[in-house]
């Protein structure tokens, strides 16, 4: 049974493991209302941040793709920073401008809020993770 389990295990696909979660960062976005910076909405534009790793079977990271989540209590253009491969809206059909690691969007309210995804550049993660295989104490290939 114990062999059937790891062997389920090591023929699954790529592990998606969650690093981050909800960091609040509101300085780093910038709010603007009719071309003006609007600094009483920044406290309440908190930005929460998710990070997912996408691994191999031993614990290489194959790819890293950060979900992110802002309030948008105002109409306004909305700048978010990043490095990454692309990035996709996950809210509506407006469609990003972005210039170098700023992005830009120019949104309406809305009271459930905006989240984009986006693949990053990087590939690096800030734990070193390690997955190995072992049946009766003898180490195993994950294609075993």
């Amino acid at each position: 049974m114990r062999a059937n389990v790891l062997k389920v295990l090591s023929l699954s696909f790529s592990i998606l493991l969650v690093v981050g979660s909800l960091f609040f960062s509101p300085t780093q976005l910038k709010v603007f209302a009719n071309e003006t910076v609007v600094e009483n909405v920044l406290p309440l534009t908190p930005k929460d941040e998710t990070v997912y790793g996408i691994l191999d079977n031993y614990g290489s990271v194959e790819s890293v793709y950060v979900v992110n989540y802002f309030r948008v209590p105002v109409n306004g253009t909305y700048i978010d920073y990043g490095e990454y491969e692309y990035v996709e809206n996950m809210t509506n059909t407006v469609k990003e401008i972005i210039n170098g690691d700023e992005i830009k969007w120019t949104l309406n309210k809305n009271p459930e809020g905006f989240y984009y995804k986006g693949k990053m550049l990087s590939k690096e993660l800030p734990w070193q993770v390690d997955i190995g295989y072992k049946l009766n104490g003898a180490k195993l290939l994950s294609k075993s």
